[in-house]
């Protein structure tokens, strides 16, 4: 499945959102959201993005273009990140 359009959370305090990909792709903004992705799937921010990386994910699923940056939190992998479509990957621990 191609999916486009963004995922907008206002709520994630008091209501956890998990996106789940399963052999997908998404091209749009996360923001608020977990993330969890099978390595058949592949999301590409086309705007600023904050996510929770719910799963294994490899650098190499994840995309945007440049000037976009997209913040996360993961438990491990922390760092920065120059994305292939010219965009920036911040993982930082919880």
């Amino acid at each position: 499945m191609d999916a486009v359009g963004d995922v907008l959370h206002d709520d994630h305090e008091a209501r956890p959102m998990t996106i789940y990909l399963e052999t997908a792709t998404l091209k749009g903004a996360i923001k608020g959201a977990r993330l969890s992705m099978n390595r058949l799937s592949k999301w590409t921010a086309t705007a600023a993005s904050m996510v929770t990386l719910a799963s294994n994910i490899e650098i190499g699923q994840i995309d945007a273009p440049a000037g976009v940056t997209i913040t996360a939190t993961a438990a491990s992998g922390t760092g920065t990140y120059k994305l292939a479509g010219g965009g920036t990957l911040i993982v930082k621990k919880p």
